[in-house]
């Protein structure tokens, strides 16, 4: 069972300095998609929804949030499309 122990150590020992030495590539780091993204978190309230809407500017540095209300009476989809249509023109 030594021998096991072994092999199981240098292989870890392997592929942890492989995953150190690992380049990633700058396909996947790209700003354009991480300065522009959109988050919205969906908030069940008594009568409807609450949508918290998040999105961060990477070139200012600057966070922005803001929360919306969506009552029982509309349609979710036509309201997280006003939510859209309003934060986008804000901008």
């Amino acid at each position: 069972m030594k021998w096991f122990d072994k092999w199981f150590s240098r292989k870890c020992r392997q592929a942890w300095q492989n995953s150190n030495t690992a380049q990633i590539p700058t396909s996947i780091i790209d700003t354009s998609l991480r300065s522009n993204g959109l988050n919205f978190t969906f908030y069940t309230a008594n009568g409807g929804y609450v949508i918290e809407y998040h999105t961060f500017n990477l070139e200012s540095d600057s966070s922005y949030h803001s929360l919306h209300i969506i009552t029982k009476d509309q349609d979710l989809g036509e309201g997280i499309a006003h939510i859209i249509t309003y934060e986008m023109l804000k901008k």
